[in-house]
């Protein structure tokens, strides 16, 4: 009997420990609660990385850092959720923005610097890279109401060291490139690249956003389909010189795959321009307007080709990729919506236009949308001006341009010119309703029998 009382007391002394030791695990009611915890959720140590949380289906978004613009000043990012390669750069310590546009501004005017500019930071929350002679950019992006602190101006002295002296700016944009990668470290900061022509291409939506959703790589927009190599006797005459008549005779049927714009992961990119580089620095052409394209058709082909062995391409057809390109579309055939947007087969927006200044009615839509500060204020000088300032008289100009733009009357090229800091003089056709900005050094000649050019020239 006393062995059976000994039995129980040591049972019910053993049950008071374990109440005492269960309550002493009880959280502190009064202690300030996580709100994970309010939530119920049982957080993991990687679930602020972007780490799905365990056996709750849910993925928590990382925080979104401030994206620090190279060589320009930081910009509080947007609250949106980060793409996948941004949150895996989060996951590994790393600090990624989404979006780089690079583009090289020299010589090009300043109205299609603008709309370039200005489309695409009012369509996407990207940063932009313009290599630019001047900076007096920063103020015209300014007065146009832009954001101008999501836009590095780099500072380029022309013409540019040697090798590259010699070569055109279409083709010596990729060393400008190039050295920017390896200068920056742009490649390691951002998730995509956009490599883009100024001065003829402008946004109607967010190509990183489409990005994000395509496969890992360098993504290609080929030219309308009936545009093929054989059919561009310019493209085929720098081919031939620059690679010889066999790469001519293999190319000849493809369709153009236009080199004025391109975009893919950051790091397929940096690939992609150093071996522009490369071949455009060995290529007998490099001076002649156009050679970028011939080496641009030639790798872009071989990567195709060559897309196992760790550089993956994709190409998109026309009228079904997010690219318009209309230099080859007739005058009055552009396909609009109701707001006046170049639409696609599907009747869906497309995000860059390219080309678009081979269609005035076009680029005037365009411009009266995008730049209506500086549309306005070309009205009101047309209205005050009346080409006072000007010696109008017919002829012509070759050479020594500075850009071009839609026409109505010579008034128009009057307040064009006047807003164009470089222009001293222009040339209108009444017949093309179109003006050609002109800079100093060009000569008066008169015009061809038949063509209807008046030259105005500023007074001194």
């Amino acid at each position: 009997m006393l062995i059976v009382q000994v039995c129980i007391l040591i049972s019910l002394l053993r049950r008071l420990a374990e109440v005492h030791r269960a309550g002493s695990l009880q959280p502190d009611m009064t202690a300030p609660i996580a709100p994970a915890q309010a939530a119920g959720l049982a957080v993991a140590s990687g679930a602020a990385q972007g780490r799905p949380l365990p056996d709750a289906g849910l993925q928590m978004p990382a925080p979104v850092p401030d994206a620090q613009h190279l060589r320009g000043p930081a910009v509080a990012s947007a609250a949106r959720p980060q793409s996948q390669a941004s949150v895996a750069a989060s996951s590994a310590g790393g600090r990624k923005s989404k979006g780089l546009s690079l583009g090289v501004a020299c010589g090009v005017g300043q109205d299609a610097v603008l709309l370039h500019v200005a489309s695409l930071i009012r369509n996407s929350d990207s940063h932009v890279v313009l290599f630019v002679e001047s900076p007096a950019m920063r103020s015209l992006l300014d007065q146009e109401g832009i954001a101008s602190a999501r836009v590095t101006l780099e500072a380029v002295s022309l013409p540019l060291a040697q090798p590259w002296e010699h070569c055109h700016l279409d083709s010596a944009r990729f060393r400008l490139y190039k050295n920017y990668f390896e200068r920056t470290g742009a490649a390691g900061q951002y998730d995509y690249v956009q490599l883009s022509h100024v001065e003829d291409v402008v946004f109607q939506g967010d190509p990183f956003a489409w990005v994000a959703g395509q496969p890992t790589g360098l993504h290609f927009f080929g030219d309308e389909p009936s545009h093929t190599v054989s059919k561009d006797t310019g493209l085929k005459q720098v081919l031939q010189q620059a690679f010889g008549q066999d790469t001519v005779a293999r190319l000849q049927s493809e369709v153009v795959l236009p080199a004025g714009y391109i975009i893919g992961n950051a790091d397929a990119v940096q690939r992609y321009v150093d071996a522009v580089a490369t071949e455009v620095q060995k290529a007998p052409v490099c001076q002649k307007k156009g050679s970028d394209q011939v080496v641009h058709e030639v790798l872009a082909r071989r990567w195709l080709q060559e897309a196992s062995s760790g550089n993956p391409a994709h190409v998109h057809e026309w009228g079904n990729s997010p690219v318009w390109t209309g230099g080859h579309i007739a005058r009055g055939a552009v396909t609009m919506d109701q707001e006046k947007r170049v639409v696609n087969k599907q009747y869906q927006p497309y995000l860059v236009l390219h080309q678009y200044d081979e269609h005035d009615d076009l680029w005037r839509v365009l411009a009266n949308r995008i730049l209506k500060n500086r549309m306005q204020q070309r009205s009101d000088a047309k209205q005050k001006e009346h080409c006072q300032g000007y010696e109008v008289a017919a002829g012509d100009m070759r050479g020594y341009d500075v850009s071009h733009t839609p026409a109505d009357g010579e008034e128009d090229c009057c307040a064009a010119c006047s807003k164009e800091t470089a222009c001293s003089s222009f040339i209108f056709s009444a017949s093309r309703k179109h003006c050609w900005l002109k800079k100093k050094g060009g000569l008066r000649i008169p015009p061809h029998q038949g063509e209807d050019l008046l030259l105005g020239a500023r007074k001194t």
